[in-house]
């Protein structure tokens, strides 16, 4: 599997910004939450929280979209970087821009309790599958 590194996620932000507009640039703690977000895509003590290729792009939509990294953007950070972790492990998504649009708002202006987090992460990563296909 293929997996997602820091120059990824801001190379994915400065195209946001290029093609949709939007301030740039990043907060002084912006690589430090990046890096803390995309640790969750491996192995830990043994430990490998989000196993599936759609729990690793679900934690990515989730985080990106809920901490904050960057100054602007983060929910289109969040979505395209779930589409591209899909994309260059040979899916494609089937959802259209606007049920996209509405379910990085539903991330985003979720209020999860951090001990159901992980279901939340599960049920998104079922929709993200469901709206997926092989490439």
């Amino acid at each position: 599997m293929k997996l997602l590194d820091v120059e990824h996620i801001l190379e994915i932000h400065e195209f946001g910004i290029r093609n949709f507009s939007g301030l740039g640039g990043l907060r002084e703690d912006s690589v430090d939450k990046l890096e803390s977000i995309l640790a969750q895509q491996y192995t830990f003590f043994g430990v490998e929280r989000y196993q599936s290729l759609f729990e690793k792009a679900a934690m990515l939509l989730y985080f990106l979209a809920k901490d904050h990294c960057f100054p602007d953007g983060n929910k289109r950070v969040a979505i395209l970087a779930a589409i591209v972790l899909l994309d260059i492990n040979g899916y494609e998504t089937t959802f259209t821009d606007d049920e996209g649009y509405e379910m990085t708002m539903e991330v985003a202006n979720s209020s999860v309790l951090e001990e159901n987090r992980d279901q939340y992460i599960r049920w998104l990563a079922n929709w993200l599958e469901q709206h997926s296909q092989i490439i």
